[in-house]
């Protein structure tokens, strides 16, 4: 039902169109943020049937195959999207940008595509008996995440940590792809069509980087995979940061621009991992039948801090610009070190998490 919604929420944005007036505007506000509780709502059901389809063993693999054909899947569907009707000035079926046109109906085939990918496992799929309490009404189920919360600090304050940690450095991860085409116009020099580019390569390579991975986290644990993503991330968050300008070392010669390609794609590499990682974590320390409750609680941690990477962007350009006695314009790299913040600080909260036992079968 969840994916029902979103798919006919995506296609009636093909209803929104542009008007100086503003008078489309709330219907396309009001229909990303319906469309996105349910999205959340039903990624919540999702992301916990991975245990069902996978073992201790391979549940890395098995997530890092999903997440990053995920990457992929997204990817194909925005290159036909601009080959086909964005990129052209008359694209197939004669679709032109009048009215917005070229973008709305790339509502209706995004709606499509996701309908038609999801429609193997709606059909196919298997549910298995539910194990949980009914939960009536909002104030109750805000009560039982007290009380989850509260029982699982007793009994394994790990857990608690790690719903503490991976809810901020994943609003990181995500202020990186949000942010990412912004700092790439703002402050390193790049067109409206070479963000678009940058974007493709940048799920490209995260998708195979995620489903290679999934391998390393069986072998060697979800913690450790998410310690060296973290880790790296923000050291290459830095280098970006300290060489916006470019590089000019004799031989070496590296525009700003060229500086984005190389450490921004190098970053891109390990976002996927992290967070197909971070699920697997889960996914081993679930008991048996209480998968959808702490996914559930995974999913209310992660709400409840998403406003972290929009402010410290913000903000940190803010201070740049009053530091440094500059428009707001000309500080935008300085919100690379906002996101770099909400990363180091996710970093540090989760060194207390325990690695999770080794599965032998």
């Amino acid at each position: 039902w969840a994916t029902v919604g979103v798919v006919i929420i995506v296609a009636l944005l093909f209803f929104v169109e542009p008007d100086g007036g503003g008078g489309f505007m709330w219907l396309g506000l009001i229909l990303l943020a319906l469309g996105n509780i349910i999205f959340e709502t039903g990624s919540v059901v999702y992301n916990s049937t991975v245990s069902d389809i996978s073992t201790k063993k391979n549940v890395g693999r098995v997530s890092g195959f999903g997440w990053g054909m995920g990457y992929v899947g997204g990817i194909v569907l925005l290159a036909i999207l601009y080959v086909g009707f964005i990129a052209p000035d008359v694209g197939w079926f004669g679709v032109t940008s009048e009215t917005g046109m070229n973008i709305r109906v790339s509502m209706v085939i995004a709606a499509f595509w996701f309908l038609l990918s999801a429609l193997p496992l709606m059909i196919k799929g298997e549910d298995r008996t539910p194990t949980g309490d009914q939960t009536h009404g909002i104030i109750d189920a805000y009560r039982q995440v007290i009380r989850s919360i509260v029982r699982f600090w007793r009994t394994d304050r790990s857990v608690v940590w790690f719903l503490i940690s991976s809810a901020i450095y994943r609003d990181g991860l995500a202020g990186v792809f949000s942010f990412g085409g912004v700092l790439a116009a703002a402050a390193f020099g790049f067109a409206a069509d070479q963000v678009l580019i940058f974007g493709i390569a940048a799920n490209v390579v995260a998708g195979i980087a995620t489903i290679v991975f999934g391998r390393l986290d069986d072998a060697r644990g979800s913690r450790a995979v998410i310690l060296l993503c973290l880790g790296t991330m923000v050291t290459v968050a830095f280098i970006i940061f300290f060489a916006h300008a470019g590089i000019n070392l004799g031989p070496i010669q590296l525009t700003p621009t060229a500086m984005f390609w190389i450490f921004g794609l190098i970053l891109c590499v390990f976002v996927g991992p992290t967070q197909s990682a971070s699920r697997t974590y889960l996914a081993r320390i679930a008991p048996e039948g209480a998968e959808g409750e702490l996914f559930g609680l995974y999913a209310t941690t992660g709400r409840a801090v998403s406003f972290l990477s929009p402010f410290m962007y913000s903000t940190s350009i803010t201070l740049g610009a009053a530091v440094l006695g500059i428009s707001r314009a000309d500080a935008a790299y300085f919100g690379i070190l906002g996101i770099v913040l909400v990363l180091l600080v996710g970093l540090l909260a989760f060194i207390p998490v325990k690695a999770q036992k080794r599965a032998s079968a």
